[in-house]
């Protein structure tokens, strides 16, 4: 009944890569971002909030709960995360994107039914995906069980053995991640759901979207495809030669990281669109926030005042994020 709803609502956590407080134009950044501008217009806007300077310390606190002084290192098998509790609660759990919380195996043992986990780096196109668990559209590359601890920069694509990721050459990551997730909540949108969508946007290496041009998207998708390097260093200059030889305009990593911030916008206006049309708009909480700040580049107007502090500074420009959160459950 509406009691139960009430004290049990759908969660939808979005967590972007990299994000400084001020990257938003709802906080005054000069990239349009409507969607993400609705989110705080119709709910709540934290003009304070602070995380850990570096994602993965963000990342340990916020799935544990504990602070980072405490864990006393990465969070082992023994510490819950709080995926594991809402899973005792009835939640049906999935979630899509970056793990960078332990073994890349361990999603299932740590309170996920399902999950979609991007690897090998920061593979914004052609990315290399390990399926846990759908029961959906990407069930066919749903990974066998495997023990062990593997970080995921160290994924193999080929070769036989059992924990091996499937690249996916035509495809943007961020496109994959939206999917999933929007899969996972038609198939559990009659109980509570957790939904996390952990974007790699807007963290290096910076590359073109599927809103940018053509040819350059074309460079950029062959070379990832090419190459299973973690930061794709030895591809960047083949990528900056091919674009000279096809007389392909080559913007600077400024302006590609305005055109990921943008396409941020967009994949969160995707998700929110899909639990609309779902009538799951009054059923469901959705917050969204950044695992660090990286006030430094921030697309901000000229003469700007920008926060001291960058990605892996203690002071404001490394710790403060942008936090909204809408609810609209009665």
């Amino acid at each position: 009944g509406s009691d139960l709803t009430a004290a049990r609502p759908n969660i939808v956590l979005i967590l972007a890569d990299d994000l400084g407080d001020r990257s938003l134009s709802c906080f005054g950044a000069t990239v349009p971002t409507p969607n993400l501008d609705r989110l705080a217009r119709d709910g709540m806007i934290f003009e304070n909030a602070h995380a850990a300077p570096m994602c993965a310390a963000t990342r340990d606190e916020m799935l544990t709960g504990k602070s980072r002084a405490r864990l006393k290192g990465r969070p082992g098998l023994e510490t819950p995360f709080f995926t594991n509790l809402l899973q005792q609660q009835g939640y049906r759990t999935g979630m899509a994107g970056k793990w960078f919380v332990g073994s890349v195996f361990d999603p299932p043992r740590r309170g996920f039914d399902e999950a979609c986990v991007m690897v090998n780096g920061y593979r914004h196109w052609a990315p290399d995906i390990m399926v846990f668990g759908s029961g959906g559209l990407f069930r066919e590359l749903n990974q066998p069980p495997v023990e062990g601890r593997l970080n995921e920069w160290e994924i193999p694509v080929e070769g036989d053995v059992r924990h091996k990721a499937t690249c996916l050459p035509d495809r943007y990551s961020e496109d994959v991640q939206v999917d999933f997730l929007c899969d996972f909540i038609d198939r559990h949108q009659d109980r509570p759901f957790f939904a996390y969508y952990s974007s790699k946007l807007a963290h290096v290496p910076q590359a073109p979207t599927p809103d940018c041009d053509a040819d350059a998207i074309d460079i950029y998708r062959k070379a990832f495809a090419h190459d299973h390097d973690r930061n794709l260093s030895k591809l960047q200059p083949l990528i900056e030669a091919e674009m000279r030889r096809r007389g392909v305009h080559a913007p600077g990593l400024r302006e590609y990281r305005n055109d990921a911030i943008a396409y941020l916008d967009k994949s969160v206006g995707r998700l929110l669109e899909h639990i609309d049309r779902l009538g799951l708009r009054e059923k469901t909480m959705v917050v969204f926030l950044s695992d660090n700040g990286n006030s430094a580049i921030d697309p901000l107007p000229d003469g700007a005042t920008r926060t001291p502090g960058r990605k892996g500074d203690s002071r404001d420009g490394g710790t403060r994020v942008p936090l909204l959160v809408l609810s609209l459950i009665h």
